[in-house]
């Protein structure tokens, strides 16, 4: 009679061996395509000089964001059967990507790091500071007037302090704002004291003023408006 050891021992043995054997570093065709993809841009993730992994750093809005953002990646990792070695404090989340079972980098790497990137968001690859045509454009329209936003003098931003009737008015305003800032993953700098309300508008994702600043600021336009 074979017992239950037995029985397993191959199985486990073929399953294990498919696994070391399978997994092998990238070819020199696959470096250059795939980390040409990852390793450019102002998000890109950098090549270690010791070693063959990359490594990038995540920054998320707070805490649930960054440990969301560790949740699903854990998932995938998982069911990939690889693992990132990552390290983190509040919302900000290290990542480093080598392959153990082929000491360096794999397809494995590259597929895991791609995911990554699609969980932290589209603001980490698509978010851009204003080119020159669309800063011209989208600041005459804003930066004129006398109820006009103003540039900051040491920081690539925009401000305005928007008044009020009464506490209730500014309160109202700062909540519907709000809502629609949640949905844009884009929220403002503000201060507010009874019914006055300051507010600085820039974008951390790339150290300042996007597109989605210009859509932010027509929400407050149409709700200090509106009332």
């Amino acid at each position: 009679m074979i017992n239950s050891a037995t029985r397993a021992g191959p199985s486990l043995y073929r399953y294990g061996t498919r696994r070391f054997l399978s997994v092998s570093t990238l070819t020199d065709v696959q470096r250059k395509n795939s980390l040409d993809k990852l390793t450019k841009g102002p998000f890109a993730w950098k090549l270690e000089e010791n070693r063959d992994a990359i490594k990038k750093t995540f920054h998320f809005t707070d805490f649930n964001q960054a440990w969301a953002f560790m949740s699903r990646t854990a998932l995938v990792a998982e069911k990939m059967d690889h693992h990132p070695e990552w390290f983190n404090v509040y919302n900000v989340v290290e990542v480093t990507l080598s392959t153990h079972d082929c000491n360096g980098l794999s397809l494995k790497d590259i597929d895991l790091a791609e995911k990554m990137d699609k969980f932290a968001g589209e603001r980490f690859l698509s978010v851009s500071t204003l080119t020159d045509v669309q800063r011209k454009n989208s600041l005459d329209k804003l930066t004129k007037g006398p109820f006009a936003w103003k540039l900051e003098e040491n920081r690539d931003a925009i401000k305005k302090t928007f008044h009020f009737t009464d506490f209730n008015q500014a309160w109202a305003f700062m909540s519907r704002t709000a809502l629609v800032a949640e949905k844009m993953d884009h929220h403002p700098e503000w201060f507010n004291v009874y019914n006055v309300v300051e507010v600085t508008l820039s974008t951390h994702d790339c150290n300042g003023l996007p597109l989605k600043v210009f859509t932010c600021t027509c929400s407050f336009f149409m709700f200090h408006i509106n009332g």
